[in-house]
């Protein structure tokens, strides 16, 4: 079953025995922005029309602004991008991005992933009850 068959969060909590923890768990950190990518994000902002695609949203806003907060933590996590993950037979997907810790025998050795975003539907989204 891949990750869009579910429909809410309450089925995936039912479905795997999860229970559900609300926290602050992010600590807000000081991020040093290259001036390079500020001008390339306001170019791109400027001269693409990037609303009607995903795939322009994250080739030219998401990706980049993900790798640039990564490059200070290259030396303890990996980014990894559309990268198929199984959990087991029933849920399986390819989440649009992936932040794992960095294994110790190189990048190419994916680890318990951290942080996994998926890019939200419209008919998931409205299934949620979050605006279009």
């Amino acid at each position: 079953m891949s990750f869009d068959s579910y429909k809410t969060i309450g089925e995936v909590l039912k479905e795997f025995t999860i229970t559900a923890t609300e926290a602050n768990y992010i600590l807000e950190t000081d991020t040093v922005i290259r001036e390079a990518f500020k001008e390339d994000l306001e170019f791109c902002l400027r001269e693409f029309t990037v609303e009607e695609s995903e795939y322009a949203i994250c080739e030219t806003i998401i990706f980049p602004l993900l790798k640039e907060v990564y490059r200070q933590y290259r030396d303890k996590f990996t980014l990894w991008s559309h990268k198929p993950i199984t959990y087991d037979q029933q849920l399986t997907g390819i989440p649009d991005y992936i932040l794992a810790k960095r294994s110790p025998l190189g990048k190419q050795i994916f680890e318990n992933p951290y942080f996994v975003a998926v890019e939200a539907k419209s008919d998931a989204a409205r299934s949620w009850g979050f605006p279009p």
